[in-house]
C-alpha cells in the first residue's frame, strides 16, 4: 500500500552546465573508473574534457553513463587490450544503441568522442518513471 501511495519521481540528468551536478557527475565517475577492471590510458574519465564528452554522450543519464563504461571494457577485451584510449570510447559509443535512432524527430548526439568539438551548450534528458 505505501509504494501506491506515493508520487511521481522525476529523476533527471547531470546538467553539465550546473557546477554542482558537474562536480557530483565527475566525483561517481572517479568512483565508477576505481571499480573497473580495464581502465583509461592516459587520462582519467573525471578529467573535465573527458567526463564532459561521456556526460554529452550519456546525455547526462547514470543508466547511460553505465552502458557506456561497459561497453568501452568491452570493447577493450574484444581488442584485447590492457587499458583503453579515446578510439576505443569512439567505437564502443557508435556500437551502442543510445547512439542510434529510428526515429528523425529523435535528435541522437553525434560521437562525442571524435575530434569535432561539443556544443557550447546541451540539456540533460530526464525520465518520468511514475510511482517507484
Amino acid at each position: 500500500l505505501q509504494r501506491r501511495c506515493r508520487g511521481v519521481y522525476r529523476l533527471g540528468g547531470f546538467d553539465w552546465h550546473d557546477s554542482r551536478d558537474q562536480l557530483m557527475y565527475r566525483s561517481i565517475l572517479k568512483q565508477l573508473e576505481a571499480m573497473m577492471a580495464i581502465k583509461p590510458d592516459g587520462f582519467k574519465l573525471s578529467d573535465v574534457p573527458i567526463a564532459r564528452r561521456i556526460n554529452y554522450a550519456s546525455y547526462g543519464l547514470f543508466g547511460h553513463t553505465g552502458l557506456l563504461l561497459r561497453k568501452f571494457e568491452a570493447v577493450a577485451r574484444e581488442k584485447e587490450l590492457s587499458s583503453f584510449t579515446l578510439d576505443v570510447m569512439k567505437q564502443a559509443y557508435a556500437e551502442l544503441a543510445i547512439g542510434k535512432s529510428a526515429d528523425p524527430e529523435i535528435a541522437i548526439p553525434r560521437n562525442p568522442f571524435g575530434s569535432a568539438p561539443l556544443p557550447e551548450t546541451w540539456k540533460p534528458a530526464s525520465h518520468d518513471f511514475g510511482d517507484l
